[in-house]
């Protein structure tokens, strides 16, 4: 696979593509989950759960 590289991005740039590399639901996720570990203040029981993602149609 080949990266192309641009000298002239901003920072910006660079993080508007990295978040767009990021699923929504990944991200949902992962927030919910720091979010409950934070709120029980104690050793996470993480429990699975179901992660669906959605791309649209193929």
């Amino acid at each position: 696979m080949k990266i192309n590289r641009r000298e002239n991005q901003t920072k910006t740039d660079l993080e508007q593509m990295i978040g767009n590399a990021v699923p929504v639901k990944l991200s949902e996720y992962v927030a919910n989950t720091i979010i409950e570990y934070i709120e029980s203040k104690a050793t996470p029981q993480l429990e699975p759960k179901q992660l669906v993602l959605n791309f649209g149609e193929i």
